[in-house]
């Protein structure tokens, strides 16, 4: 697997949610975590990974859970020897925790910022846009934001004239366009300092519609060039293994 010519470091950490049961891909992925998904002869992980790094991140954190065991393997194995210069700590999680909650485990490994990506996602985003728009707006949260032709699967995200986001749409079967939840963001610490602690937690479904409702600052960041994907559903999966790399 050829490397990705890294970009002007990015100084913050990136969190990658990577603790999920793929309970969907059961009838094609039996014994593995969604992030060891094959792709070829690499796994997801090592796509994912590799994009990041493209990009200059280099301090990870990795939240894992089911079958973390394989992952830390993989980590150990496989990434480490391909980027040499990464450094990474693991928080595993004790049980199914959430998106929220896997992060809110892991606070004390957390810095004042940081992104956070959905290990089952792959979104081709500018990092450092991202970023300048966080700061720039004082958000506590930035959402890396897609326009696709049928949001239905997705739902979708409502912003206003400056990119501040100000509603949420759940899943609906007319689909239609609309602007879609790209799975990367960027949070202030505060944002896990203020969910509760000890069970799962939506950060999609409970954490941002809450913030909403407070009035706290929720910015997007649209990202609607490069490649958008993601390995939640065999047929999803089969597309993202047909991708060109």
């Amino acid at each position: 697997m050829a490397k990705a010519k890294a970009k002007v470091k990015i100084p913050l950490q990136v969190c990658i949610l990577a603790g999920g049961l793929g309970t969907r891909l059961r009838s094609v992925l039996p014994d593995l975590p969604k992030v060891l998904a094959p792709v070829g002869d690499k796994s997801f992980l090592e796509y994912l990974v590799r994009y990041l790094c493209g990009q200059g991140f280099w301090r990870f954190v990795f939240l894992l859970g089911y079958r973390h065991e394989a992952v830390q393997e993989c980590l150990e194995h496989k990434i480490r020897p391909a980027w040499p210069g990464a450094e990474w700590v693991v928080s595993v999680e004790p049980e199914p925790l959430g998106t929220g909650g896997a992060a809110k485990f892991a606070q004390a490994m957390l810095g004042e910022q940081f992104f956070l990506v959905n290990g089952d996602s792959y979104l081709e985003f500018d990092a450092a846009a991202m970023l300048r728009v966080h700061r720039a707006s004082n958000a506590e949260a930035t959402l890396a934001v897609r326009q696709v032709p049928d949001a239905g699967r997705y739902g979708s995200v409502e912003v206003d004239a400056g990119g501040r986001v100000v509603g949420f749409r759940e899943k609906v079967a007319a689909g239609g366009p609309g602007l879609v939840n790209g799975g990367v963001y960027v949070l202030n610490r505060s944002v896990v300092e203020s969910m509760p602690a000890g069970r799962p937690v939506s950060i999609e479904r409970e954490t941002f519609p809450a913030m909403l409702a407070a009035g706290r600052v929720m910015m997007s960041s649209r990202q609607d060039a490069g490649r958008f994907s993601d390995i939640g559903t065999p047929e999803s999966y089969r597309q993202f293994q047909e991708m060109d790399f």
